[in-house]
């Protein structure tokens, strides 16, 4: 996903994890002790101890003991492993820059990480008490990752999430073409966590449950989805998402938990975020300057050429290599042990070396990794020859094979730069350019090239399974939600065929039954046959009345549009529902507000003010009394939309009471209510109009209908 790798470029400049941490997490995910020696060689690093001697410092615990081992022994190996897995991640953003509320989102992160500890606890085979810990933490990480990247894009995505139409996650691919959880798999790789943790990072989001999609780790990652449900359920932090979630009976069995288990997490999860919440307040807060951040130690100067002193640095290298090492970040390894191996002490002029993504075309030159002081500079790639074994002037062979010519010589001067290719089977993965020629006849530059060369087809070859991968991952989840979407508008489609023949059908009939009963009324005796056969001539009509909401239902009148003033609409609207109150509800106080530079809309203005009507009435007869109702409307920019809430401080609605609302007939209100058909009818007409209607609300909370319709192209509001 070449847009994505482009999006995410920035996220290789954040400091790496300290290397402690990351063998007391690959420990953890192997299901192995807490390795207590990384523990305390993790207490002292410096954006952790800085945390941990608070701690103490609240604690009481003697200075002597503050640091290191003592630590250690004072909290236990586990916290002080949570600790500094929670400093260090919030320590590698730095200070917060974008739109993202940080405070707000590491309380949501930290709320998850304890949900899943003690979800974890209530399963049969648990996994690992700090892996799902360190899951339900990093399961949004992505997020900050986007902030960091891409801000001003990304602030504009946390607004648009704001409606609460989609989830954020659908925001994201819709305005970015990628979402936090695809951005949380490449920090996890660039930070090399864990695969479970990465996985868990990955498809938190995924449809678990669909047939075809079983996972390796699908325990781990359904006890990671129902810690964050149960964090939002329970309203700790905000991590962007505003469209409500809930964990239905398969989600909950997939993670190994009962309702009755599920209760008892939710129950018992503020009070152990109070007890936790020193893992990120302190860290958050003070932090340590972006000066005193770990950087990667620069290469020992070589002063001898000696073959087992390359063999050793090559094992060296190799080592250190995993699945999770991206092609740039390996570009950067290669040009820093060139340097280290092949150049002399006093050579000041940087290493560069470079990679091709096929088929994307493209190219990307990376600096020594310890000098690095910016990103990879790409350039696009064009079929260029098949380079040779031996080196070449690099200004020569590398201007025909980039576009622009010029692409890289901001960075560095290519014509006082030797190019070592590395490539097999006559294709080009990518180059090493060094400011010295390299000796054609040496083996052991000749050993080297062939190492990096298979180092970096690795690398490339398994980039390219990765984003196969996340294509199908991601086409996997746009299939499952179209065919929710076409199977609900099939059921649509059934009910109001339904309808249609129902209500034709009824008609004769009804029509029999209400003239023979006025015949009855006119000729009867008595008051009381008169009375009877007029009651039966009122429920024919209420009967005809249901027979012609069916077919508005089915057949909707087709919109006859027009531009709208949006202001006017609402002000008819609501003088429409006020003349329509019934004498005995104290009628509603309604409040207008319209959004700076909101348009005129396009659509049919009887219909629309018939919807606004039904809306603010439903609001009355729900509150039962004096209610407040606000409508509002405001200007979508990148859905090209207007979007009107209607908004009550009314008693609100359940979550079963809010997926059934446009069911036909659907009432949850004691007998005597009215037919439940205004809702279903009002989304029939607005998407008749071209436009969307949901709702949300909770019991207690008020309720909010969100109407968007189409703006009038072309169109200005005066």
């Amino acid at each position: 996903m070449p847009q994505a790798d482009q999006l995410l470029r920035p996220l290789d400049r954040l400091a790496p994890l300290p290397p402690p941490l990351l063998r007391v997490l690959e420990a953890s995910a192997a299901g192995a002790a807490t390795p207590r020696a990384a523990v305390a060689e993790l207490a002292r690093d410096p954006a952790v101890e800085a945390v941990l001697i608070e701690r103490a410092r609240l604690l009481a615990i003697p200075e002597a003991d503050a640091t290191g081992e003592g630590i250690v022994h004072a909290l236990g190996p586990d916290t002080v492993a949570r600790a500094a897995l929670a400093a260090s991640v919030i320590h590698a953003f730095g200070p917060p820059a974008g739109a993202l509320d940080r405070p707000e989102f590491w309380r949501h992160s930290l709320a998850v990480a304890l949900a899943a500890e003690l979800a974890a606890a209530h399963v049969a085979e648990p996994p690992p008490a700090l892996l799902a810990f360190a899951c339900g933490l990093l399961h949004d990480i992505g997020k900050c990752g986007l902030d960091v990247s891409v801000p001003k894009s990304y602030a504009r995505v946390l607004a648009a999430a704001r409606s609460g139409a989609d989830s954020l996650a659908q925001v994201e691919r819709e305005l970015l073409g990628l979402d936090h959880a695809l951005a949380g798999r490449r920090l996890g790789q660039h930070w090399r966590l864990p695969r479970r943790i990465e996985e868990a990072i990955w498809l938190h989001h995924f449809p678990l449950a669909e047939p075809g999609h079983r996972l390796a780790d699908e325990r781990l990652i359904a006890l990671v989805r129902m810690a964050d449900i149960i964090a939002r359920y329970r309203g700790i932090g905000f991590a962007g998402n505003c469209m409500d979630s809930a964990g239905d009976a398969e989600l909950i069995g997939l993670a190994g938990l009962t309702p009755v288990a599920v209760a008892a997490v939710a129950e018992a999860l503020p009070a152990a975020l109070d007890e936790a919440l020193w893992m990120i307040e302190p860290a958050g807060a003070a932090g340590l300057p972006a000066g005193d951040r770990p950087v990667r130690p620069a290469p020992r100067p070589a002063t001898r050429r000696h073959r087992v002193e390359l063999l050793d640095a090559l094992g060296d290298f190799l080592a250190g290599l995993s699945t999770a090492t991206a092609p740039g970040a390996l570009c950067g390894q290669i040009a820093d042990l060139y340097a280290c191996c092949f150049l002399p002490p006093d050579e000041h002029r940087p290493v560069y070396a470079f990679h091709v993504a096929h088929p994307e075309g493209r190219a990307f030159l990376c600096p020594q990794a310890s000098h690095a002081d910016g990103l990879p500079v790409p350039a696009r790639w064009r079929r260029a020859p098949a380079p040779g074994p031996h080196a070449v002037p690099a200004g020569e062979a590398l201007r025909g094979a980039i576009d622009p010519p010029d692409a890289w010589y901001a960075v560095a001067d290519l014509d006082q730069y030797a190019l070592r290719p590395l490539a097999a089977a006559d294709r080009w993965l990518g180059g090493i350019l060094t400011p010295l020629p390299p000796d054609p006849d040496d083996p052991a530059a000749k050993a080297f090239g062939a190492v990096m060369t298979f180092a970096l087809a690795a690398a490339l070859d398994r980039e390219r399974a990765d984003r196969l991968a996340e294509g199908l991952a991601l086409s996997s989840q746009h299939l499952t939600e179209t065919r929710q979407a076409l199977a609900q508008a099939q059921a649509i489609a059934a009910i109001a065929e339904m309808a249609a023949g129902a209500a034709h059908e009824l008609n004769n009939p009804l029509a029999v039954i209400s003239g023979r009963a006025q015949i009855l009324a006119r000729d009867a005796t008595d008051d009381k046959q008169r009375a009877a056969a007029e009651l039966i001539v009122a429920k024919a009509e209420e009967v005809a009345r249901i027979a012609v909401d069916l077919l508005a239902l089915a057949r909707p009148v087709p919109p006859s549009p027009e531009t709208l003033e949006v202001k006017g609409l609402l002000e008819a609207a609501a003088d429409q529902a006020l003349s329509d109150a019934q004498p005995k509800v104290p009628p509603p106080q309604v409040d207008i507000r319209i959004g700076p530079g909101c348009p005129p809309i396009r659509a049919d203005a009887a219909q629309i003010r018939e919807v606004i009507a039904e809306l603010i009435g439903n609001a009355v007869r729900a509150a039962q009394g004096r209610v407040s109702i606000r409508l509002e409307a405001s200007a979508e920019d990148e859905s090209r939309q207007v979007l009107i809430r209607v908004i009550d401080d009314g008693p609100g609605m359940a979550e079963d009471v809010v997926a059934s609302a446009f069911t036909p007939f659907f009432s949850h209100r004691p007998a005597g209510r009215r037919r439940g058909m205004g809702l279903p009818r009002a989304r029939r007409c607005v998407q008749s109009n071209g436009g969307r209607m949901w709702i949300k609300s909770r019991p207690g909370g008020g309720t909010t209908v969100f109407v968007q319709l189409p703006r009038a192209m072309g169109d200005v509001q005066t």
